[in-house]
């Protein structure tokens, strides 16, 4: 291929986006999750603990985490008690500590979408691609409104290498959220690597129109380094330089780069 290696570069980096994982935060009040359950009555008090772990989730984590499970150990069908207090180990990635219980819930209550959700993330971050792809895609059956849910799984088919099925994904995250910078750069990304040049111009150029980020500018870049166009190239390698990009080899690539315009 003419520009293998510019997709190397592409790929790399996008996959190692791709690792940083947006939680789904969400915090549930009351006791609405289905249950299939008919004959089941929510608990006034563990609902109350659920709510008081609510209030103070921000301001003492800590206690908002035994308020949820006190409101778990009143009533084990509090699943909102569950997700929240889920939630909240993954967001101090301590995932690992809440893995069992998750998994002993999402064998009770296979319709529950959130469970399977934490769990992908937990999976995910475990880099246990294809567990986290199992869950994401029973989400994806039972409830796929869900937020972030098509990055998500676009993220895994990139790291997967499945580039056809990444581009869908990411094309559903694009229809869901256009103006989400992180979905337009890693689309982009996407289709650059599937060979789509102009469809990753436009991509980038409406997210640049949102926010100047630095993976923006790079993808750019490349972009103008696989059409020959060197001069336009170091000028958005060094914007994304400039903005801050950490991406390894930059510096040399517009030393190199820049010679190879003066020798000319």
């Amino acid at each position: 291929m003419l520009y293998s290696e510019a997709m190397k570069t592409i790929l790399k980096k996008t996959i190692l986006i791709s690792l940083i994982i947006t939680l789904n935060n969400s915090i549930v009040l009351a006791n609405d999750t289905n249950t299939d359950d008919n004959s089941y009555k929510p608990n006034m008090e563990s609902i109350a603990y659920n709510e008081q772990g609510v209030a103070v989730i921000n301001k003492d984590p800590e206690k908002a985490a035994k308020l949820f499970q006190k409101a778990l150990s009143v009533d084990n069908k509090n699943i909102s008690a569950l997700l929240n207090y889920a939630t909240l180990k993954i967001s101090e990635k301590k995932g690992n500590e809440v893995t069992g219980i998750l998994e002993a819930y999402r064998n009770s209550y296979p319709k529950i979408s959130d469970i399977h959700y934490l769990l992908g993330d937990i999976y995910f971050a475990d880099k246990q691609i294809d567990k986290a792809l199992d869950s994401y895609k029973k989400v994806l059956i039972l409830k796929p409104s869900t937020n972030g849910l098509f990055a998500k799984l676009g993220n895994i088919y990139l790291l997967k290498k499945e580039l056809s099925n990444a581009e869908f994904m990411y094309e559903q995250a694009y229809k869901n959220k256009p103006k989400d910078t992180s979905i337009l750069n890693n689309y982009a990304n996407i289709l650059l690597a599937n060979h789509k040049v102009q469809d990753s111009f436009r991509i980038l150029k409406e997210s640049l129109n949102i926010q100047d980020t630095p993976e923006g500018n790079f993808t750019l870049a490349t972009i103008y380094e696989i059409q020959k166009d060197i001069p336009s190239a170091v000028e958005y390698y060094k914007k994304a330089r400039a903005l801050g990009s950490k991406q390894e080899g930059l510096d040399k690539k517009i030393e190199e780069l820049s010679n190879s315009v003066e020798s000319f």
